[in-house]
């Protein structure tokens, strides 16, 4: 398998734990290793060291991102003075609002329960931060838009650009469903935000 193709789907898929009865271990680093707990993944690892999933998995070539258990020591990347790489970031100065939309905003993983395309959008392409679900009748499939107003530590800070490239059957009119790259369950702590969604155009 190509992990760097498939990164964001593992990290949204998540780590499967390995039942023991030994107690947990603590999350511990050093400036080269990091030891896993019982909680951690990938994507998480990655946001809280300030790198990219795809520098911690080039700098573990033999560890399988899916089967990450606790007392697991891994390598960390030597250079972790880069801020982990969103294009979802919004740097979208060079581009005007085509319209501006009141939405409710609710959260979602690509766990086949909150998912019934499983960890792929409409498209067929896996699931990535910046993905949202929409209404195509009120936000078009396939339209960049910027979202900004939600409040959610795993989502960059204040406004980020997403890709309308999923929809659900629970997602009508005003209503935008974000992807987030992490386990099932957490999403339900986004809850329901109001936030505006400006469609983009060059």
């Amino acid at each position: 398998m190509n992990w760097k193709n498939t990164l964001l789907s593992l990290a949204a898929v998540g780590a499967t734990t390995v039942a023991c009865t030994t107690p947990v271990f603590a999350a511990t680093s050093n400036n080269n290793t990091y030891v896993i707990n019982g909680n951690d993944t990938f994507w998480t690892i990655a946001h809280d060291h300030h790198i990219s999933v795809s520098s911690l998995i080039s700098a573990n070539p033999g560890v399988n991102p899916l089967n990450l258990y606790p007392g697991l020591t891994i390598h960390l990347p030597a250079d972790q003075s880069t801020q982990s790489s969103f294009t979802t970031n919004d740097n979208s100065s060079n581009v005007s609002d085509v319209k501006e939309i009141s939405c409710v905003a609710t959260a979602y993983t690509g766990d086949s329960s909150e998912n019934g395309w499983g960890a792929v959008d409409y498209f067929g392409n896996p699931l990535k931060l910046g993905t949202i679900a929409v209404d195509p009748s009120v936000i078009p499939l396939g339209a960049t838009v910027r979202v900004t107003g939600y409040s959610f530590a795993g989502l960059p800070s204040g406004s980020m650009i997403c890709h309308a490239s999923d929809e659900g059957a629970a997602i009508q009119g005003h209503r935008i469903d974000i992807f987030i790259p992490t386990s099932s369950g957490v999403a339900s702590d986004f809850g329901f935000q109001n936030v505006k969604v400006c469609i983009l155009k060059p």
